[in-house]
């Protein structure tokens, strides 16, 4: 039974208003009995050939394909018109690298799973509570970002050198604008799964649910690659 996504401007995450205005979009899925999405828009009909993992998507009309290991842990991801990935993962299931034509990154992690440490190239980026310090070994430069939380949530973030950046989040925590001391709004509209609907080059990397998002290995229009925590759309059931 194919369902209809909508949202207007202002509402991006709506599934109930006739969309409208310069932010509408219009997605209709389609499900099978047992659950599994056959068709979406944009990606055409979806196909499940891994029988050991039933709920994984292996490869889509638009010409994209997906491979697991026997975790279920997504090994390649080859999207349509974007260049193919790699991945590998640790003995937790954790991602390690991701490899594309532009290059690997690589992540490490503490005992408790949390990311600390991202390298792609000569950029290194480590975590701490609050704080991210980018480094660029190339030209011995670095950046230090201070997230502020009020009750629980990011609300602003301030950079070397710079003023304070509001953030603006909806219900799950992904961040739709951004504004700065000067008055500068940076907009960005999300589908219900996390695809980018607009691309509004928020100048925080806090996108959809608050996750780090991966410019330099992203694809809009394929699963979206979380770091933060094991159990994500990489991994199949």
């Amino acid at each position: 039974m194919p369902v209809v996504i909508a949202g207007p401007e202002g509402d991006p995450q709506s599934p109930t208003h006739v969309p409208t205005g310069a932010g509408n979009y219009d997605d209709t899925y389609a499900y099978s009995v047992g659950g599994n999405i056959v068709s979406k828009t944009g990606n055409g009909a979806y196909t499940y050939g891994d029988p050991d993992h039933r709920h994984a998507v292996t490869a889509t009309s638009d010409g994209s394909s997906y491979v697991y290991d026997d975790n279920g842990n997504m090994t390649t991801r080859n999207p349509a018109g974007s260049p193919a990935q790699t991945l590998t993962w640790d003995k937790t299931q954790r991602l390690r690298t991701v490899t594309d034509t532009t290059g690997t990154t690589e992540f490490l992690y503490d005992v408790d799973g949390q990311r600390v440490r991202r390298k792609t190239g000569d950029t290194y980026t480590f975590y701490a509570d609050g704080i991210e310090y980018e480094y660029d070994d190339a030209t011995n430069t670095g950046t230090f970002t201070w997230y502020h939380q009020i009750a629980g949530r990011t609300v602003a973030y301030t950079q070397t050198g710079s003023t304070t950046t509001w953030m603006f989040q909806d219900q799950i925590n992904s961040t739709g604008l951004t504004r700065t001391d000067a008055g500068v709004n940076s907009v960005q509209r999300y589908t219900p799964w996390g695809e980018l609907r607009t691309d509004g080059n928020l100048t925080t990397d806090r996108h959809y649910t608050g996750q780090t998002a991966w410019p330099e290995h992203a694809n809009n229009a394929s699963p979206t690659i979380k770091t933060t925590h094991p159990k994500s759309p990489t991994h199949a059931d």
